[in-house]
């Protein structure tokens, strides 16, 4: 009697276990081979489902949201490639520009205004790649693997258009943008930050439970080894020096490099993935 219901639960649980990698219309649980997910921060979704419970009367909408939140704004996805094994990348394009007008006065016409112009951009760029291997059977799975990437970061450019040039009859204009004379008396009409460069190659391992099919939740720690190199600021300015505008251009001090092993969450925080 007890061996039978020994065998008895043995089989319930072999058909629980088959059960869960397949919905009840017998769609797969777990991903397969040659498909495609995508990861957002699951984080939104959470909150939205704790404050339910809680009776939270200002429960906001989950959103679609970046996954990363040490290296923001990182697209991360996988190409799976068979039942244990996914390919698996992230990458940031990143430009922004930005204007700035402020209102000066018009040193030609003192009953009228004019604009200075700031014009600032910037791009960041970042991509990894790695391979990421799966363990354990069922719903919840670990996964461990190595990835490596790099990246272009904080490069900035900024622009300054004035309204009032510098002459001999006007041999210093008046500006409004800040902090747009340096200490020697050159007016900045440009600076800019050089490249500033990262490398890393490191592990990682994670958790993993399909909830429903080809969606789970992930999070997972990071190890890297990292190289930092921090790039010069580049500053171009003007100024009159008694005969003609004189234009000079200086490496501020600043170019640095760094190096370490540390673990950190690059990957993001806790994740939702959508296999497709």
């Amino acid at each position: 009697m007890k061996k039978n219901f020994v065998l008895i639960l043995l089989l319930i649980g072999f058909g629980a276990s088959a059960q869960e990698l397949t919905s009840k219309k017998g769609t797969p649980i777990l991903p397969e081979a040659g498909d495609w997910s995508i990861g957002i921060d699951a984080k939104p979704f959470l909150d939205y489902a704790g404050n339910i419970f809680n009776g939270n009367a200002s429960n906001s909408s989950p959103s679609f949201n970046w996954t990363s939140t040490v290296f923001p704004q990182i697209i991360t996805g996988k190409l799976v490639k068979d039942a244990n094994t996914a390919y698996r990348v992230k990458l940031r394009l990143g430009s922004t520009s930005a204007k700035q007008e402020y209102e000066v006065k018009n040193d030609l016409n003192t009953a009228s205004t004019a604009m200075d112009v700031e014009k600032i951009s910037s791009t960041n760029i970042a991509l990894s790649a790695g391979i990421q291997k799966w363990k354990g059977k069922g719903r919840l799975r670990g996964f461990y693997g190595a990835e490596f990437g790099i990246g272009l970061f904080g490069v900035t450019k900024d622009v300054h258009e004035y309204a009032n040039a510098i002459t001999s009859t006007n041999t210093a204009p008046t500006t409004s943008i800040p902090d747009a004379i340096d200490a020697d008396g050159y007016r900045i009409t440009e600076s800019s930050e050089k490249v500033n460069f990262n490398f890393g190659v490191g592990s990682f391992i994670g958790v993993e439970y399909f909830f429903a099919p080809k969606m789970s939740l992930s999070g997972e720690f990071n190890w890297r080894i990292n190289y930092w190199s921090y790039g010069a600021k580049e500053t171009t300015g003007e100024k009159w020096n008694g005969t003609s505008v004189e234009t000079r251009t200086i490496s501020n001090p600043g170019k640095s490099s760094s190096f370490g092993f540390d673990n950190g969450n690059a990957g993001g925080s806790i994740a939702m993935n959508f296999y497709f």
